[in-house]
């Protein structure tokens, strides 16, 4: 059986309820990660509780996060080929929020325990 890695966060607004970026917008960026090098990180949600996570260069894969709550917490499960990839580069997922006000999605790469990259993905207007 494969254990699912669950990273679990506080809410982070003032009532409790965590803000997600429009469904159906995509965000990206192309960022130096320490261990890997660049890479393209996008993520799209395809529903209120499920975001596409798609990323190319050194690694090039396709996986999806699911949020959901539990007692006033924010749940974040990711797919098993993303945590695979997360677990070879011993690297965590850490904070991981939508600032509605600048219309960006903002996490932490931690890698090894030592080292961390804020990541900012920006909106992709796609027309």
């Amino acid at each position: 059986m494969i254990f699912k890695k669950i990273i679990t966060l506080f809410a982070l607004t003032s009532n409790n309820i965590p803000q997600i970026p429009p469904i159906g917008i995509i965000y990206g960026k192309t960022v130096k990660l320490p261990i890997i090098g660049k890479q393209y990180i996008e993520t799209k949600y395809i529903n209120k509780n499920t975001a596409v996570i798609r990323l190319e260069g050194i690694i090039n894969n396709k996986g999806t996060s699911k949020i959901f709550y539990e007692n006033n917490k924010e749940i974040i499960e990711l797919s098993d080929n993303l945590i695979s990839i997360m677990n070879k580069f011993r690297c965590k997922l850490n904070r991981p929020y939508y600032d509605i006000e600048n219309d960006k999605i903002i996490f932490e790469l931690c890698f090894k325990s030592i080292l961390s990259k804020k990541v900012i993905l920006d909106r992709i207007d796609t027309k």
